[in-house]
């Protein structure tokens, strides 16, 4: 049995730890903007033993300084495989729009060296334009990106890794994710389909394509099938509120990255993650499938 942990914010949380201060009570709101540090929960599941078999994202305790509005030595956060990813990543979403000059801007005067994107938001090949222009080596840089629904599929989705990696110009992914845990093919079930994608994942793994690999937006069960029908556990299960923000604002790509001079309180962890429903929230004019 696995027990996800309520993920936490980013920039936000310092509000919304306020609020809930308020709500319940409390006369200790103002401390909290005093407190120095970083307690992030990104997506976190673990077994009921207390080991984790697949990143939980989770940082306690961290610290990271700023000068003239750069972040110094993002924390990082080890994933099972041994690799470190950043916690602060740049999200380059299709939602409001595309902005080769703030993602030149985040990597040159911010810091950031983690990029999350994916095929269905259009900007791969913007995107390799805007790292070459930024002159940061690819060594230095954490890329992710996501398989769509539509190249799920054993044969589908090598070739969907090879075209992404294509389009961003680079020879490997440090992490690729399977963007949802539905799928559409005639014939099978979401179940089936999810494990011959996971297979053809594997193999990319291995061949050193993919450095990492892991999910987006599964849920429990689909996690449990997932471990049941294949070899390697994903390394990621990106869920809930992760600290990739993004904006076409220069001035707001600095304040998503000013998130490391305040810490919470211990209490007030617990407080967020006693708040996880496990509810899932879908624009009614997305499709719901079901399997």
């Amino acid at each position: 049995m696995l027990t996800p942990s309520f993920p936490g914010s980013f920039g936000a949380v310092k509000k919304i730890a306020l609020r809930l201060r308020r709500f319940y009570g409390s006369k200790e709101a103002g401390s909290l903007l005093c407190r120095w540090a970083s307690c992030w929960s990104l997506s976190a599941w673990r077994g009921d033993d207390g080991s984790d078999w697949m990143v939980s994202l989770l940082l306690r305790d961290r610290m990271s300084t700023w000068e003239s509005g750069k972040v110094l030595g993002v924390p990082t956060v080890p994933l099972s495989n041994g690799l470190n990813i950043p916690i602060l990543g740049l999200g380059t979403s299709h939602q409001g729009g595309y902005s080769h000059e703030a993602v030149v801007y985040a990597l040159q005067k911010c810091g950031i060296r983690h990029i999350d994107t994916a095929k269905r938001y259009g900007c791969e090949s913007l995107l390799q334009k805007a790292i070459k222009e930024s002159g940061i080596a690819r060594e230095d840089l954490w890329i992710t990106t996501k398989l769509w629904h539509a190249d799920y599929g054993y044969d589908k989705t090598k070739q969907a890794c090879l075209e992404s990696c294509n389009r961003l110009g680079v020879e490997y992914l440090d992490l690729y994710l399977i963007h949802w845990p539905d799928a559409q093919v005639p014939g099978k079930s979401s179940r089936e389909v999810r494990a011959e994608t996971w297979h053809a994942m594997e193999e990319l793994y291995e061949k050193g394509i993919c450095k990492s690999i892991g999910v987006s937006n599964f849920l429990i069960e689909h996690l449990e099938q997932l471990r049941k029908d294949c070899q390697i556990t994903p390394h990621v299960n990106q869920n809930g509120i992760v600290t990739i923000p993004k904006s076409t604002k220069l001035k707001r790509v600095q304040e998503n990255c000013q998130v490391f001079d305040f810490r919470l309180a211990k209490e007030d962890m617990e407080l967020l993650d006693s708040m996880n429903v496990n509810r899932k929230l879908v624009y009614l004019t997305y499709p719901l499938w079901k399997g």
